[in-house]
């Protein structure tokens, strides 16, 4: 069950980034299609690129591939740093 909940806690906190940058962006292109009469092409484009954003995050069944190996990776740099200190101080 923890599981789980922690794969939708990291759905949830990554589309909350996605769309926000996604209103963000849309606050800016609007008033830019005015300018360049562009129409509906650049705020369409900032809703298809967030949604396909959001299916790609809900489709995903771990938080990040390299997720698994930052604490080992975290260990051995630390291991590397110690080691690199007792050489030098010979």
């Amino acid at each position: 069950m923890k599981n789980n909940e922690q794969k939708t806690s990291y759905q949830v906190r990554t589309t909350a980034i996605i769309w926000g940058f996604a209103t963000v962006m849309l606050g800016i292109c609007i008033p830019l299609t005015k300018i360049t009469k562009s129409g509906v092409i650049l705020p369409l484009a900032v809703i298809i690129g967030a949604s396909g954003a959001t299916v790609a995050v809900c489709r995903t069944s771990t938080p990040s591939a390299f997720a698994a190996e930052r604490p080992n990776t975290t260990w051995q740099v630390n291991r590397s740093n110690a080691l690199f200190r007792a050489r030098s101080k010979r």
